[in-house]
């Protein structure tokens, strides 16, 4: 059964992800709506400062996603099983078998 303090580490993960989640949403909006506005645009300058705009945001989008890919790593390597240690006892048994075969 999970204690407080789990829950409450849960809970964080979680906030992470969310606030995540929100970064990559504003400036997908902000992207789609500049590569919108450069299709009307008459001027090669006005095209231009879109587009450099939504390279801005594009970068905005990958430092969020990076974010949300190490909150899962993080996740996941609390919730890997701990690793079993080999007993010397083991390692004999083992090696002998090698040697028989």
């Amino acid at each position: 059964m999970p204690t407080t303090g789990q829950h409450k580490h849960t809970d964080r993960k979680i906030e992470t992800i969310a606030a995540a989640l929100h970064d990559v949403c504003q400036p997908l909006t902000a992207l789609q709506c500049r590569l919108e506005l450069s299709g009307i645009r008459e001027t090669p300058s006005a095209m231009r400062q879109d587009i450099d705009g939504a390279l801005h945001d594009c970068l905005r989008m990958i430092d969020a996603v990076s974010r949300m890919r190490e909150a899962v790593a993080a996740a996941r390597a609390e919730t890997a099983p701990p690793k079993r240690p080999v007993l010397r006892a083991e390692t004999r048994r083992t090696t002998n078998l090698r040697r028989a075969c």
